[in-house]
């Protein structure tokens, strides 16, 4: 049988990303991303650490092989999506009678299909693109999104990289229910599961979940074969999948966050120090931790009896009330999140020093901390056009977003419709993705990720709009 011109081409791209993945992850010398000390949050669970320590100093090279004891058990009590992929790939060990060492490949191997599935089903979406769009789009997904910059999260065992897969994952499932012909009941259980699984991978992400639930209503219920108890079904469990994981992080973990975007991220840039502090509740005796972060020796949340004090007094809506009332200390907070994350590559920065993420083992000689810029040509131009220029990333953002806008409202009034509602939901989880970062100091190059990850799926949105 005649396989169509189009179906050629799409088959043609899913197999060239499969060989980019294959060569990027498993032939020597196989990328990854170091640690930061972040894995034993996920693995800990399973009492697993590196087989080798010595050779897998935190940031600078990738640990592939992970042994199991009983000094690595540790629960950090995180809830998380990231355990599924992760029992998978358990799972997928056990078959292959690895002798008790877990390789974290098998792990990116998980990531990789899933990531594999979302491109498929982007793949067909295309059809519904201009004829430009058609054409260009799987070119624009490979160049942003099938390099160095993102696939050696795969092979790591970071929260972030679930929450990136499952966020392509979301972005596919719902342009399904949105841009396609009459969606079913099965099409609007599978957006609402990928978008689950992406709202419980990570806390600090869950909020930009919300910005989905009106693709999962979505109004134009004529072109649509989902009864309204089903759309209604999907958005009850997203908003309950929402609301779990601040329910259920440990304060100690939220109040570590909220001390450093105070302390370290915010306080530096008030005037008067002293009333910023009583706006929360305490007491000039912490004056001196101003600019300081919490992984530091001295802090004061090494000692029980100070933690419990600032448990107590650092929460959410005091932050969002103190940010709402200093506007001056806000953009300034948010240029110096923003000047981190235009750094692209270097996950955290401390005044002028960068920590980069290594890509590769110790085993192959490269310095500590090399990474890999393997088809880097996007974040390349990035980097060199944005890097330590705050308000140029945010002009970047901006830009964007209005050019989306400007697109999709020149469409059909049909389209139009289709288009104006995902891009509502793009252009709130940027922004909610920019503004969280305000709540949690420190490595804010990592956990602008997403945000980053976001920019770019707005770059391929606008090259799909054309």
């Amino acid at each position: 049988m005649m396989i169509p011109q189009g179906r050629r081409y799409e088959i043609a791209v899913f197999l060239f990303c499969v060989a980019l993945l294959i060569w990027q992850l498993y032939i020597p010398p196989a990328l990854g991303t170091a640690d930061t000390s972040d894995s034993a949050k996920l693995i800990g669970r399973y009492c697993m650490g590196p087989a080798a320590p010595a050779e897998s100093p935190f940031f600078d090279f990738v640990t592939f092989r992970y042994a199991r004891g009983p000094g690595y058990c540790w629960n950090s009590e995180m809830p998380t999506s990231a355990h599924l992929p992760l029992a998978a790939a358990l799972g997928l060990e056990t078959l292959m009678a690895s002798g008790g060492i877990f390789d974290v490949r098998v792990l990116g191997a998980v990531y990789s299909l899933c990531f594999l599935a979302a491109l498929a089903g982007l793949l067909q979406l295309r059809r519904h693109s201009g004829r430009l769009g058609r054409q260009l789009l799987p070119a624009a997904v490979v160049l942003c999104f099938v390099n160095a910059t993102y696939l050696p999260w795969f092979n790591s065992f970071y929260f972030d990289t679930a929450s990136f897969v499952f966020l392509l994952m979301s972005v596919v499932a719902i342009c399904r229910i949105t841009v396609r012909g009459p969606s079913r009941s099965r099409d609007y259980a599978l957006a609402a599961i990928c978008v689950i699984l992406f709202t419980t991978s990570k806390s600090q992400h869950s909020l930009l979940a919300l910005a989905a639930i009106p693709c999962l209503w979505r109004p134009s219920a004529e072109a649509s074969n989902a009864t309204p108890l089903t759309r209604s079904t999907c958005c009850l469990i997203a908003v309950i999948a929402i609301t779990w994981p601040w329910i259920s992080v440990p304060l100690s973990y939220r109040t570590t966050g909220l001390y450093n975007a105070l302390f370290y991220r915010a306080l530096p840039h008030s005037s008067n120090r002293e009333a910023a502090l009583a706006e929360f509740g305490i007491g000039s005796e912490y004056l001196p931790h101003v600019g300081q972060h919490a992984f530091e020796p001295h802090s004061p949340l090494n000692d029980p009896t100070r933690a419990l004090y600032l448990e107590r007094r650092l929460t959410v809506p005091k932050m969002v009330l103190y940010y709402a009332r200093h506007p001056g200390v806000t953009w300034h907070a948010l240029l110096q999140a923003l000047t981190e994350g235009s750094l692209l590559r270097a996950r955290m920065t401390i005044g002028r020093n960068e920590f980069r993420l290594g890509n590769y083992a110790y085993a192959t000689g490269y310095p500590p901390g090399s990474q890999s810029h393997f088809l880097d040509v996007w974040t390349t131009v990035k980097t060199a056009l944005f890097a330590w220029r705050p308000r140029v990333y945010l002009g970047y953002m901006l830009g964007l977003l209005g050019t989306l806008w400007f697109l999709i409202l020149r469409k059909p009034p049909y389209r139009k419709k289709q288009g104006a509602l995902l891009c509502a939901s793009l252009t709130s989880m940027i922004f909610l993705a920019l503004f969280l970062v305000l709540f949690d100091g420190v490595d804010t190059g990592r956990h602008l990720f997403l945000f980053n990850s976001l920019l770019d799926i707005c770059a391929c949105a606008i090259v799909a709009v054309i």
